[in-house]
């Protein structure tokens, strides 16, 4: 009579669920990595990193009390949020966007830029900084918004933002492209 081994199911199932975990492992780097690398701004052709967002919410506008008052920067690694300090500190970029929701959490939705009295799904700023410190206010380049939209998606729970703008260079005459994307963890501060 012939034995035939066969290793234990414990042996089994324990190498598929390791396989299992590494694949999943590495999926979610691949994801992860696919998110920061789809977090950017492109000004002119250079595409600039956006590795941090912060999102402050200033509540209900007055006196129309028909939108809730969204701050959202989105900043280079070496710019961020110092919750001891309770100011940004650093020096990078950033893009700052003043959005307005119908309701007290930032909605899914388009909100195109239109300048005037605050209401619903609307852009009422957008400003771009290169290569400088928020605290200071003192940036190599810095742009304000001419027309555009920031489409916010939210999937899963997770909030993703696309943008694209015509914006002015301060200290010239002449206008260019904006666009992006940013899909980080969006960190609310005070």
């Amino acid at each position: 009579m012939v034995f035939l081994k066969f290793p234990s199911l414990t042996r089994i199932a324990g190498g598929v669920l390791l396989g299992a975990l590494l694949l999943s492992t590495s999926s979610c780097l691949e994801i992860l990595d696919g998110f920061l690398a789809n977090s950017f701004f492109n000004v002119d052709g250079e595409r600039f990193p956006l590795e941090m967002g912060y999102v402050q919410n200033f509540g209900l506008n007055l006196p129309a009390q028909d939108s809730y008052d969204f701050d959202l920067t989105l900043s280079s690694q070496e710019l961020f949020f110092d919750d001891a300090l309770g100011r940004f500190v650093g020096e990078g970029n950033a893009l700052i966007l003043d959005l307005n929701s119908p309701q007290e959490t930032l909605q899914e939705g388009t909100y195109p830029f239109k300048s005037g009295p605050r209401a619903p799904f609307v852009l009422s700023d957008a400003r771009l900084f290169i290569q400088g410190s928020l605290s200071e206010g003192v940036f190599e380049e810095e742009y304000e918004i001419i027309s555009g939209e920031v489409e916010v998606l939210e999937s899963n729970g997770s909030i993703r933002l696309e943008f694209s703008f015509q914006m002015l260079r301060l200290g010239s005459t002449s206008s260019v492209a904006v666009f992006g994307s940013f899909g980080n963890v969006l960190v609310e501060i005070d």
